[in-house]
């Protein structure tokens, strides 16, 4: 499949428009490091000096001017100095190398990895999805195996005497990784007993304008153990992790991996979809944040990645298996589906472009990202497409693969996608690169020294930020 040039395609939608105070997305140069290069979208090289794939499935082996506002309509948000979002004026992404038992802190300008941590006191987690909060003071990872744990995302808040020594003491870097517990950046954890714990996400919190921070901010988890027959899901404290709330969901069943993918909405309402548990029903659910009440809906294909847009809608990525449909009167196999709260109904993205087995999530420029493995025809390709949130038209895919991944590093599948602050697409790929697509500039960096990376989910806290902060339309 011939590589594509996304910002030619027709788009009927309008276009979403950053804010004054931040550049268009790829306005300034970008970073670059020994372990970065920088290629062109035709694959050119512009700047910059180990395990099989296996399945297609879990992937083993300070203001205003800071924050990001879209044009969709009229703007009822009151008035603050704050604006809403993030306002550390910084950027990463929090990529989990689920073999490892860590999590990597990667700057989004720099292409520079900050730092390692260690996710569980065993080393033995199997991190997956990883979750920003709204303010951007923390992230969260949840463990495959069981444990959730959140770490400061500026060292300048992390405690120099939480491991008990004097001085701050933490990560520098990739080849510096702490032992759990010693490193000061570590700002809680919380044990679980599941076989299965995969959710991640943050809710919205309560905006302090003296500070132009966030407090009460909860973080939702869900998981299960293989003898349960439901999931649980969990609503944590922010500030230390402990348990506000404690609810199986019925109609979910723990069959299969449980609970497969989660986001919040901008109420703070927790949404989790599942794969089809033994050829079952794939299905997605929503548990009301004040209420803590339970909906449960079918969905009409085998759901991956799950992301909430600016409107509120509730977005599924398909799996790879098979996509015949569980509701065939939508129109049968699909790349992707969205589903309208209000209404409760699903529409399908079925002009049969690309099949993914990734990520989804929603650009500045309203378009849906997704990541893709193969065409519909069968044709092995690997990339990113975007889908228009209003016809459900997929666009013409584009391959990213990196030309040269490095010795021993001859695997490379796209799973992962989260869009930065700055608006760039970020694919992390199984096989250990992360990849930054610049949709203006077209551009395309690599990160290749992560090792086995598996990771899907609000990885930068864009994907919070757009569903909250993004006045309705």
């Amino acid at each position: 499949m011939p590589r594509a040039r996304l910002v030619h395609a027709a788009y009927s939608t309008t276009v979403f428009a950053l804010a004054c105070g931040v550049d268009a997305p790829g306005g300034g140069a970008f970073g670059s490091t020994s372990d970065a290069s920088t290629t062109s979208a035709a694959g050119s090289r512009d700047t910059g000096d180990d395990a099989d794939a296996g399945s297609a499935g879990e992937g083993h082996a300070d203001g205003s001017d800071d924050a990001a506002k879209f044009d969709v309509g009229d703007d009822t948000t009151p008035d603050t100095p704050c604006g809403c979002g993030s306002s550390t004026g910084r950027s990463a992404i929090w990529i989990s190398l689920s073999n490892d038992g860590v999590v990597a802190k990667l700057d989004t300008d720099t292409l520079v990895e900050a730092a390692r941590y260690v996710t569980r006191s065993d080393g033995a987690g199997d991190p997956s999805r990883t979750s920003v909060s709204l303010g951007g003071s923390k992230a969260a990872v949840a463990n495959r195996n069981g444990g959730v744990a959140a770490f400061w995302t500026d060292p300048a808040s992390c405690d120099p005497m939480a491991n008990g020594e004097p001085g701050l003491q933490t990560s520098t870097g990739k080849d510096d990784i702490l032992p759990f517990g010693a490193d000061d950046c570590l700002a809680w954890s919380r044990d679980f007993a599941y076989t299965s714990q995969r959710p991640i996400a943050w809710a919205p919190g309560e905006l302090d304008e003296a500070t132009c921070t966030y407090h009460d901010e909860v973080v939702w988890t869900s998981g299960c153990s293989s003898t349960e027959p439901e999931v649980h899901v969990h609503l944590l404290d922010g500030d230390d992790g402990s348990s506000l709330v404690d609810r199986t969901v019925p109609g979910f069943p723990c069959q299969g991996l449980g609970a497969y993918g989660g986001a919040a909405d901008a109420e703070g309402n927790f949404w989790i979809s599942n794969k089809q548990p033994n050829g079952g029903q794939s299905l997605l659910a929503r548990i009301d944040r004040e209420t803590y009440e339970v909906q449960v809906w079918p969905a009409p294909v085998v759901a991956y990645g799950i992301t909430v847009d600016a409107q509120g809608r509730v977005w599924v990525s398909a799996s790879l298996g098979d996509n015949s449909g569980a509701l065939p009167e939508l129109g049968g196999a699909a790349s992707a589906a969205r589903f309208d709260p209000p209404t409760e109904t699903w529409a399908l993205v079925n002009n049969h472009v690309a099949r993914g087995e990734g990520g989804i999530q929603q650009g500045p420029d309203g378009r849906m990202w997704m990541t893709f493995w193969l065409g519909f025809d069968a044709t092995a390709a690997k990339g990113i497409a975007w889908i228009d949130p209003i016809t459900l038209q997929m666009s013409e895919p584009f391959e990213i693969q990196p030309d040269d991944l490095g010795a021993g590093n001859n695997v490379w599948y796209p799973n992962g996608i989260s869009i930065d602050h700055e608006g760039r697409i970020w694919v992390v790929a199984i096989g250990g690169t992360a990849t930054r697509y610049d949709p203006v500039t077209e551009e395309i960096a690599n990160y290749a020294e992560l090792g086995w990376a598996y990771t899907y989910s609000d990885m930068t806290g864009w994907g919070l930020q757009n569903a909250a902060c993004t006045p309705a339309g």
